[in-house]
């Protein structure tokens, strides 16, 4: 298990992601957690510098810390941290920012 969040640096044009908690209900009924699919978005953590295309050109990552994102779910790697767990995703796998 990873002890710290400031040891986790990602590469390349991966992304760490915390997801969103859902912190009220639909209609007023209060489902249990093993009933509730989890939220696809996210807040973005950390960011790697990005990735290289063909001609060597570095090409940031398109999100920055502190960014809300809707993800896809497919695509994600799950991490444990400090009991805590995050996503690490490919910048591409970023559906949108979320104003």
């Amino acid at each position: 298990m990873i002890s710290s969040l400031k040891s986790i640096k990602p590469l390349f044009n991966n992304v760490l992601v915390k997801r969103l908690q859902e912190t009220r209900s639909i209609g007023g009924v209060l489902l249990p957690d093993s009933a509730r699919t989890p939220l696809q978005q996210g807040s973005v953590v950390a960011v790697g510098p990005g990735s290289y295309n063909q001609q060597g050109q570095l090409i940031p990552t398109s999100v920055s810390a502190d960014d809300r994102v809707l993800f896809s779910d497919f695509a994600v790697q799950k991490i444990n941290v400090a009991g805590e767990e995050l996503l690490m995703c490919k910048d591409q796998d970023i559906i949108a920012t979320l104003q």
